[in-house]
C-alpha cells in the first residue's frame, strides 16, 4: 500500500513540477535599482513570480507599490501585481540587522511565447524598474560566457563603461 500511495505522490509531484519553468538569475538589459538583485523567475500557468534580494542600510525602509507592474512589450498593456510574499506589498518595510531581504513578487501569467519582460512601479512612490528580463531561456545571440553579462565599470571611478546582454553590447552610449 505505501509503494502504491509514493508512486502517486510522485507522479503528482512530476505533474506540478513539470507545469512551471525556473530561471536563475536572468539576464537583464538594464535596471535603476544598483541594491535590488533579481534572484529567479518562476513561470506557470497560473502565475509569474519574480523573486528579489535587496540590500539596503539596516533600519532603512524600502517599500513595494500597490501598482508594481510587468509588461511583455513595450507598448503592450502592464499587468499588475496580485500579491507579495516576505514583504508587505503598498506599505513601508523597515529593512533588518542583517541589511538584507529576500521576498518574491506574484503576477498573473504571462503567454508561453513571451522572451523579455520589464518590471516597474507606477508613479505611487516606486522608483525601481528593470528592463529586458530574460523569461525563456534563450540561446545568447553574442556567444559570450555567461560571466561577462551585465554592466560593467570603471574600477578608478565607478563610472558605467559597457554592457552586455542577450540581444546588444553597448559601449559609451
Amino acid at each position: 500500500m505505501r509503494k502504491q500511495a509514493f508512486i502517486v505522490l510522485s507522479f503528482l509531484l512530476s505533474v506540478v513540477v513539470s507545469g512551471q519553468s525556473n530561471i536563475d538569475y536572468p539576464n537583464i538589459g538594464f535596471s535603476t535599482a544598483r541594491n535590488v538583485i533579481l534572484t529567479k523567475v518562476t513561470r506557470s500557468d497560473s502565475a509569474t513570480v519574480l523573486s528579489f534580494t535587496t540590500k539596503a542600510k539596516p533600519g532603512d525602509w524600502i517599500s513595494i507599490p500597490s501598482k508594481t507592474y510587468i509588461q511583455e512589450l513595450k507598448g503592450k498593456s502592464k499587468i499588475y501585481i496580485k500579491r507579495s510574499e516576505g514583504i508587505p506589498l503598498g506599505g513601508k518595510f523597515t529593512m533588518p540587522a542583517s541589511g538584507e531581504v529576500s521576498y518574491k513578487l506574484i503576477f498573473p501569467p504571462i503567454a508561453k511565447t513571451t522572451s523579455y519582460i520589464d518590471y516597474g512601479e507606477d508613479n505611487d512612490g516606486g522608483s525601481w524598474f528593470i528592463y529586458d528580463i530574460a523569461v525563456n531561456p534563450v540561446s545568447n545571440k553574442l556567444r559570450l560566457p555567461k560571466d561577462l553579462y551585465g554592466n560593467w565599470f570603471n574600477t578608478s571611478t565607478g563610472d558605467w563603461e559597457l554592457s552586455f546582454n542577450d540581444k546588444y553590447a553597448v559601449y559609451k552610449n
